[in-house]
C-alpha cells in the first residue's frame, strides 16, 4: 500500500480510518519495522492525503499500542522487546483458539467460500519462495478464521497484537527462506485444521488450532531469545 494514494469511501469510513488501515497493513507486511520513524509528512505525501488524517490515525495508533511517541522526533512503530513477543503469541494461543470454537458455535453451516478461502490460502502458503510473503500469508491464512468467528470485539484485540507480532517476526526473522519440510509441516497443519472445521468437528479443529500454535512457538523460540 506504500506510495499508493488511498481510494476513499465516505459512506463507510473517514479518511483517518483509511490511513489507520493503509499503515496497519505496512507494519505487518514489514513496510514499516519496529522503531520505523512514523513521519506526518513522508506519510501524508504517500498516501496523497493531508497531514490531519495522518495525525489523527497516528494518535489512535498510540493509543491501540501500535506506535510510540517520542520526545523530538515523533511516532514511530511499537518495538517489542522478544519477551513481549512471546507474551502476546501465548495470548494469541488462548484467543485464536476461542476463535475457532466460536467460528464452530456461531455458524450454523459454514459457507463453502470460507473453506475454500482457506483451502486456497494454505496452497498459496505452500507454494510461496520468499519469506516476507511466507509470513503475510500465515497472517492472511489466521485473520480468515478470526474474520468470521462472529466476535467483533475478540477480531478486534487479536487483528492489533497481530499486526505487532509479524512486524517483530518479520523484522527479526532469519534472512533465509524456512526449509522445505518445515513449509510442508505448517502446510498439513493448516490443512488438518480445515478438513476439521469442514467436517465440523469443533473439538478437532480447537485442537489442531492450539497444537499448530503451540508448535509454531517451540519453533520459534529457536531463533529468538526471551532472556533479558
Amino acid at each position: 500500500m506504500t506510495g499508493q494514494a488511498i481510494k476513499f469511501n465516505s459512506q463507510t469510513s473517514s479518511l483517518s480510518d483509511e490511513v489507520y488501515k493503509a499503515l496497519c497493513a505496512d507494519i505487518a507486511n514489514g513496510i514499516f519495522k519496529p522503531g520505523d520513524r512514523l513521519g506526518i509528512e513522508k506519510i501524508a505525501r504517500m498516501k496523497g492525503v493531508s497531514h490531519m488524517p495522518v495525525r489523527e490515525a497516528l494518535q489512535r495508533m498510540e493509543r491501540d499500542g501500535l506506535a510510540a511517541k517520542h520526545l523530538n522526533c515523533g511516532f514511530r512503530v511499537k518495538n517489542l522487546s522478544p519477551r513481549e513477543g512471546q507474551e502476546i503469541w501465548a495470548i494469541r494461543i488462548a484467543l485464536e483458539t476461542l476463535a475457532v470454537r466460536w467460528l464452530m458455535m456461531h455458524t450454523c453451516k459454514l459457507p463453502k467460500k470460507l473453506i475454500s478461502d482457506l483451502r486456497e490460502s494454505c496452497e498459496q502458503y505452500r507454494q510461496c519462495q520468499h519469506i516476507r510473503e511466507l509470513y503475510v500469508l500465515d497472517l492472511k491464512f489466521h485473520n480468515i478464521i478470526i474474520d468470521n468467528c462472529g466476535a467483533p470485539q475478540l477480531q478486534d484485540i487479536l487483528s492489533r497484537r497481530m499486526i505487532l507480532l509479524n512486524s517483530f517476526y518479520l523484522s527479526n526473522s532469519l534472512t533465509e527462506l524456512p526449509t522445505l519440510s518445515s513449509i510442508e509441516r505448517c502446510y498439513k497443519e493448516h490443512m488438518h485444521l480445515i478438513d476439521c472445521i469442514a467436517s465440523g468437528d469443533a473439538e478437532g479443529a480447537e485442537k489442531a488450532m492450539r497444537d499448530h500454535l503451540e508448535l509454531a512457538n517451540d519453533v520459534l523460540l529457536k531463533n529468538f531469545s526471551i532472556n533479558e
